[in-house]
């Protein structure tokens, strides 16, 4: 499914979601909240043919993962149409890559937004499952030119086509201030919560002692309308915060070279040495690392 002007929502929580009470937790706040964008079918993989409306809580569980969730994808066929997944947390046996967040990725046409749902979904969410970041937002042609300088660096931060988030390039830094961007404990520390309440942007909120919102203007389709202007802003807020901490094709450096030739394997430097980071305190269950199963 692909749309003519996306908007990317994505949230990545310091819970596996691979214990079934979290995972159904987070299935629910989708049901309760985003009634606009209702699922429709869902699966394990493409294609999605199960009915998500008749699926009990015990289907949702497979049958060779001893008790424990995986990732779900799920699309809406009708309008507003929109897909998504729920990513369960990866748990890494490579020393330099660690676990992972679990993420939960959201799609649909700009012109079918509903805009405030949408947010009070991101807002509510990071809150409800111990999210570090969240993020709401669109790609404008000139954004994209803007950005090409990003495209130097394999898997270095995002696809210019589909604005997405994960743990591994989050540890080395923060690609970007996007649209909607919602801070979690881990970026509270990182900035502090005073230099983020005084952000000078449209909107920011106070979600908890650990959590905080920033939207950049009023309108989400200013990222396509007024694209200086937000690229202006997204500067203005990094200068603000610590550029220090933002991807810089200066600073940067491929993450992942040549992984599958020994000769040409480089390690990324250690993190924190070259930009500003958090600290993630995942947060770790029996689902997470099998001690489930032996029990």
């Amino acid at each position: 499914m692909k749309f003519k002007q996306p908007v990317h929502l994505n949230i990545l929580s310091r819970r596996s979601m691979k214990k079934p009470e979290d995972f159904f937790h987070r299935l629910q706040l989708h049901v309760d909240i985003l009634q606009d964008y209702k699922i429709e079918k869902w699966g394990w993989w493409e294609p999605f043919r199960r009915d998500f409306i008749n699926t009990t809580k015990e289907e949702f569980i497979p049958d060779d993962r001893y008790g424990a969730a995986d990732s779900v994808h799920w699309k809406r066929s009708s309008k507003p149409k929109t897909f998504g997944s729920f990513l369960v947390a990866w748990k890494s046996g490579v020393d330099y890559l660690l676990d992972t967040h679990s993420v939960e990725t959201f799609e649909c046409e700009l012109k079918d937004v509903n805009q405030e749902q949408l947010v009070q979904y991101m807002c509510r969410s990071m809150l409800e499952t111990d999210g570090d970041i969240a993020i709401l937002d669109t790609v404008s042609a000139q954004y994209k030119e803007a950005k090409r300088a990003h495209d130097l660096f394999e898997g270095a931060f995002i696809e210019l086509e589909r604005k997405s988030l994960n743990t591994h390039t989050l540890r080395h830094w923060l690609p970007d201030i996007y649209w909607g961007t919602a801070f979690g404990p881990a970026y509270v520390e990182l900035f502090g919560m005073e230099n983020l309440l005084s952000c000078p942007v449209f909107r920011v909120e106070k979600l908890s002692e650990s959590a905080v919102y920033i939207q950049l203007t009023s309108d989400i389709n200013d990222v396509v309308i007024n694209p200086e202007k937000v690229i202006n802003l997204t500067s203005i807020v990094k200068n603000h915060l610590g550029a220090d901490a933002f991807f810089d094709p200066e600073k940067a450096y491929k993450l992942r070279v040549g992984i599958h030739e020994e000769k040409d394997y480089q390690r990324p430097p250690p993190i924190g040495t070259v930009f500003k980071v958090p600290e993630f305190n995942l947060i770790d269950d029996e689902y997470m690392n099998d001690s489930h199963i032996w029990k």
